[in-house]
């Protein structure tokens, strides 16, 4: 590899950052700069990633180096080059399984909407009259609101998100108020 290809990513946040982590990778040689970057299995930005960085590593259980095989058979068929992919942490009480019984269509089309539009990630924590839902709670409280209900919701952008939240909003939050 040569030297131009071993130029670190910008980092304000200490070598036991996630960006620190990727460092250390670029200065033995096994990526560089412009090795694509996952968090789980969604393609981030360098912006995104400046973002996540104000975690530190343990709020990861991987921060790995994967290769073309490896990425082709857990992310997506058509990578063809190595990547880097970070683990977020996770909370037992958000998991996917309690998203999935959500059928209020309003709630859903939001959600939709926010992820399409890059706000959210398709598992937002949903916060409700400044509770956020944890583990039933999820599917059962927001099946239970009426469009009517609502007075607003709000899409919290991903600094305040992650300052409140902490790793826990890497998949977005949303803030449904009713009347």
């Amino acid at each position: 590899m040569n030297s131009c290809s071993r130029k670190l990513i910008t980092n304000f946040n200490g070598d036991d950052s996630p960006i620190g982590i990727i460092n250390k990778e670029i200065k033995a040689g096994n990526v560089n700069q412009n090795t694509p970057i996952y968090l789980e299995n969604e393609l981030i930005t360098l912006e995104d990633l400046q973002q996540i960085n104000t975690f530190k590593s343990s709020d990861f259980t991987s921060i790995r180096v994967l290769s073309k095989e490896q990425a082709t058979e857990k992310i997506d068929p058509k990578i063809n080059r190595k990547i880097i992919q970070l683990i977020p942490f996770k909370d037992e009480q958000f998991d996917v399984e309690f998203y999935q019984g959500i059928t209020n269509d309003f709630i859903l089309d939001i959600i939709k909407r926010s992820k399409e539009s890059g706000q959210i990630r398709l598992y937002p924590i949903l916060v409700l009259n400044g509770k956020p839902l944890q583990g039933n709670d999820i599917r059962n409280k927001i099946n239970s609101i009426n469009k009517k209900q609502i007075q607003e919701i709000i899409v919290l952008k991903k600094q305040a998100a992650y300052s409140v939240y902490g790793i826990r909003a890497l998949n977005g939050v949303l803030v449904i108020t009713t009347k």
